[in-house]
């Protein structure tokens, strides 16, 4: 019933169970069940053991898509002469190098905010080489921040105004993006932050008749 990422708020230490920790860490922050009103204390009570979990999630999130929700939900305030309130889904994870990371929370506070934000240092061993597709230097300090949630937009914005303005900042910042989510790279800046070079490599290897289709197709066309 408790809501585990704030519990540093009241107390000085929390435990959390390796099982919650493996199976997708903690629902609250990870899958917002604020966006699904799971933080209510009455609907936390009556659904939580069901709600809590990842495959609801995904399963709520397709039912929404599929039913096209935030179109109808559109349709009848535009009927009732309600204002329209538009948000645009944010789900990024980015490494950030460390001496950057000041001017990369200044960014994220002021256009994006979406709370809470997961922030993890990573360093890669000093002993491994760098990264072939994903470069991260041997040694070096990142932060990964993870964010997922909605961001409120507008109208007279682009599809995609967020997202493209972290993937704009992130390169700014000598930083990473992950290629779980949603992007918007062109093409040619695409293979040059990842490496296309030695992807071709690969796929000519691994792939040479071409069955399949490259990163670049699944990680931003959408294939």
């Amino acid at each position: 019933m408790q809501i585990y990422y704030r519990s540093l708020r009241n107390r000085t230490e929390d435990l959390l169970t390796i099982r919650d920790f493996l199976w997708r860490w903690d629902p609250d922050w990870f899958w917002c069940s604020k966006s699904f009103g799971m933080q209510n204390p009455l609907l936390r009570f009556l659904l939580g053991r069901w709600m809590l979990r990842s495959s609801s999630y995904w399963k709520i999130r397709s039912l929404y898509r599929e039913g096209r929700i935030e179109e109808r939900i559109h349709a009848i305030r535009e009927i009732l002469h309600l204002p329209i309130e538009r948000f645009e889904p944010v789900i990024q994870d980015v490494e950030i190098p460390i001496e950057n990371a000041i001017p990369f929370i200044d960014f994220f506070f002021r256009e994006i905010d979406i709370r809470p934000c997961w922030i993890c240092p990573i360093r890669p061993l000093e002993s491994s080489e760098n990264w072939t597709l994903y470069s991260m230097k041997p040694g070096a300090l990142y932060l990964n921040f993870g964010f997922w949630g909605s961001v409120r937009t507008s109208s007279d914005k682009a599809a995609g105004h967020f997202n493209r303005l972290i993937e704009q900042r992130v390169q700014a910042l000598c930083g990473l993006k992950s290629l779980y989510s949603i992007s918007f790279f062109s093409e040619s800046d695409f293979w040059r932050i990842y490496n296309g070079e030695a992807y071709q490599r690969l796929k000519r290897k691994f792939d040479p008749q071409g069955l399949f289709y490259d990163l670049y197709q699944k990680a931003v066309l959408g294939h």
